[in-house]
């Protein structure tokens, strides 16, 4: 072998060695931010709020309820009207003013108003996550969002 070539290959021997010895080493797995666990998936993300604005929502079946329990309680007290059939109508009139009064009561103490915020990933995708109206959150801030199972959290 000649001297120029033995110097070229001591030259480059040690850069070979350190490619070969990273190419062999373990590597960091990927960080998806998605966590399992006997309880189920967490996945966490970083994203910044583009939107905040204050909804309505109406509950579910407290409507219903209260129409019930209205149409109920205007029959009895309708029934107390009267005599003969003025029982029957009495009670009939009560059931469907009851019922009216009732439905527009378990409407009202079954909205509520929540603050929805809106959350853009760095990927594009974006997120609307409802919360509590007392927790403030400014558009342009950092948070991290939170979804375990079917709950999603968002905080600072």
């Amino acid at each position: 072998m000649s001297r120029s070539c033995a110097r070229w290959l001591r030259a480059i021997a040690p850069a070979a060695g350190l490619a070969l010895l990273t190419a062999c080493a373990p590597q960091q797995p990927f960080l998806s931010g998605v966590t399992s666990s006997t309880e189920g998936s967490t996945l966490v993300q970083r994203g910044r709020v583009a939107e905040v604005r204050d909804v309505k929502v109406s509950g579910g079946a407290q409507p219903v309820a209260g129409g019930v329990v209205g149409g109920l309680v205007g029959g009895i007290l309708g029934s107390t009207l009267g005599g003969g059939n003025g029982h029957l109508l009495g009670a009939a009139g009560g059931t469907v003013a009851g019922t009216v009064v009732g439905n527009a009561a378990g409407k009202a103490t079954s909205t509520q108003t929540l603050t929805r915020v809106l959350v853009e990933f760095p990927n594009g995708e974006r997120s609307s996550v409802d919360v509590d109206p007392a927790d403030h959150f400014a558009v342009g801030e950092m948070v991290t969002v939170t979804t375990t199972n079917s709950t999603v959290r968002v905080s600072r």
